[in-house]
């Protein structure tokens, strides 16, 4: 069993700035990196004195480190002869009472000093000591006193030189022209990490009496940024940290097996409503990235992008509030997905009809946001939205410009009830035939190659508002489900209300001339009576058991499938 090691930093090292590319930094510029955030510099770790097994109790069950308080009595420890590698656990948390190689006093030291901010792992997993061969880390654990201690140390931020705190990053963004460093002390490229367990329990949220004004409580002070072929077994983030992949310009992969966004931090000390966020995306060509699981049971679930070269097995998307903030999706997923399954979920600032994701009184029309976002009537508002990956040349540099392939969903099934939170998404949409809860789903067509489109295979529609994005398309680009089953819960819908002359609507094969493939694909076998399938005029849906094989042509715009007077008829 390797080490345990605790980040530490340096305390009073403010010398001279290792960024290459912006000469002449000094200590309070977000930009400056020194020795003292070097993963690969012994004297920024700490080990436990005369001790060489694993964590102790609190961080080798796993959870939580119950906001690092390692409470006194005196804790001593000593230099290690090197960093951490494969094989080691590491500790980001809040140390206190710590007394470091034989140092002695009525107190201690409480650590950490200073961010680890770069190097890490080279681009084939070696920890760049020369020798070492590739091998993973065991645990890396983020404790919630991590940004506790470093938000409230004493220094300036930037240019506002009156502001307390400094920042809580892990990795520092190295691929944008702002920031560099010498290979010979490190990979050049920021953090790189190949590790077995990976939890990030540290909370990021303001402190009201350091981050006096909620301008000061910048996103950059909690990201982090990984680099050099970074690779998670297990990825678990609990708090609210900012996450933002680069592997485009790293001209490497990224690969997280299991992914969970767990993320429950206190929302409302964040700062003004529209910091109350928390980012993970993975930017660029989805060929230098790969996911096999992604669980989302999340309080609050915004700005997230995930994109996979490999089908990603399971999606589950089960947060309490999924909320557009900067007009961008809560959830976005560019990869082709085995089985997606949806649970209601809360909107924020949202109407019962607007959560609805439709206007009762407008049959078939969505409710737009309020004015003051300005969204240019962004149909993916609070919605989990699907598009195609981006194909493209793993390893290329630059930003992934390929095409967007079509949609792929092999089991899309949109639940009535979610069992992470109960009572989630369950008031809106009104009353009686009115009330769909807020599970919304939006198949982004619009970017998408004219004989791509949309393919779900087998549709579960117990809940919420299933529609496509197709703006600026013209003639048709399919969307297709094949098989499956939907209650009186759902909207379906077949067009895209910005643009109707689109066509492109298909159930089992049945849409305005287009044949289907086969007649084994018979569609959606069951409708209950009043069910809303919302279609284009000249469509056409066959459906069996339920509907005794109607094969019904539409002559109106924008009716309802077999839909009370009420919502327009069909």
């Amino acid at each position: 069993m390797g080490q345990i090691y605790y980040w530490k930093g340096q305390k009073g090292m403010t010398g001279t700035s290792a960024n290459t590319l912006q000469l002449g930094l000094n200590h309070d510029n977000r930009h400056f990196i020194g020795k003292q955030n070097n993963w690969n510099l012994a004297a920024n770790w700490a080990v436990p004195a005369g001790g060489t097994g694993g964590y102790n109790d609190e961080y080798d069950q796993g959870g939580e480190s119950q906001g690092g308080h390692i409470d006194p009595p005196a804790q001593y420890f000593i230099t290690p002869a090197t960093w951490p590698k494969a094989g080691d656990s590491v500790v980001f948390d809040k140390i206190q009472n710590a007394f470091l190689d034989g140092a002695s006093g009525m107190s201690g030291e409480t650590w950490p000093y200073t961010e680890c901010l770069y190097g890490g792992t080279t681009g084939d997993n070696k920890w760049f000591d020369g020798s070492s061969t590739a091998g993973k880390l065991e645990k890396l654990t983020i404790g919630e006193g991590y940004g506790d201690v470093l938000f409230r140390k004493e220094r300036h931020i930037g240019s506002f030189t009156s502001t307390r705190g400094t920042a809580a990053r892990l990795g520092i963004n190295m691929v944008n022209g702002h920031c560099s460093t010498y290979g010979a002390s490190g990979p050049n490229e920021g953090l790189g990490l190949y590790v077995a367990e990976y939890i990030d329990n540290c909370p990021c949220v303001r402190i009201p009496e350091v981050h006096t004004h909620h301008y000061m409580f910048y996103d950059w002070l909690r990201s982090r940024n990984f680099s050099t072929n970074t690779h998670f077994d297990s990825m678990t983030i609990n708090g609210a940290g900012n996450y933002n992949f680069y592997q485009d310009e790293l001209q490497r992969g990224c690969t997280i097996t299991n992914l969970y966004l767990n993320r429950n931090p206190d929302w409302s000390q964040m700062g003004q409503i529209y910091k109350e966020r928390a980012t993970f995306k993975m930017i660029g060509n989805t060929n230098n990235y790969s996911i096999n699981l992604f669980k989302d049971t999340c309080s609050k679930l915004t700005q997230t992008f995930i994109t996979s070269r490999t089908t990603i097995p399971n999606v589950i998307v089960g947060s309490a509030e999924r909320n557009s903030s900067y007009a961008e999706p809560p959830l976005t997923i560019a990869a082709h997905v085995g089985k997606l399954r949806t649970y209601p979920s809360d909107s924020s600032g949202a109407s019962s009809g607007y959560q609805s994701g439709f206007s009762p009184s407008t049959p078939g029309f969505w409710t737009y946001p309020p004015q003051s976002w300005h969204l240019d009537d962004y149909k993916g508002f609070n919605a989990t939205v699907v598009r195609g990956y981006v194909d493209g040349v793993s390893g290329a540099s630059g930003p992934g410009i390929g095409t967007i392939s079509g949609i792929s969903l092999g089991i899309l099934q949109m639940d009535d009830v979610n069992p992470f939170f109960p009572n989630a998404g369950r008031t809106a949409g009104g009353t009686g035939q009115d009330a769909k809860n807020f599970n919304n789903v939006m198949l982004d067509l619009a970017q998408v190659p004219a004989n791509a489109g949309a393919t779900i295979t087998q549709l579960k529609g117990y809940s919420g508002f299933l529609y496509p994005d197709c703006k600026g398309l013209t003639g048709s680009v399919p969307y297709r489900i094949l098989t499956g089953e939907i209650n009186n819960k759902i909207v379906v819908m077949g067009f895209d209300y910005e643009n109707e002359p689109w066509i492109g609507f298909e159930i089992a094969g049945h849409t305005l001339g287009i044949v289907g493939a086969g007649t084994a694909r018979n569609g959606l076998k069951q409708l209950a009576n009043d069910c809303d399938v919302r279609l284009v005029r000249g469509a056409r849906i066959s459906t069996t058991t339920a509907k005794a094989d109607q094969d019904a042509i539409l002559t109106q715009i924008s009716p309802s499938f077999n839909a009370p007077p009420s919502k327009g008829g069909g």
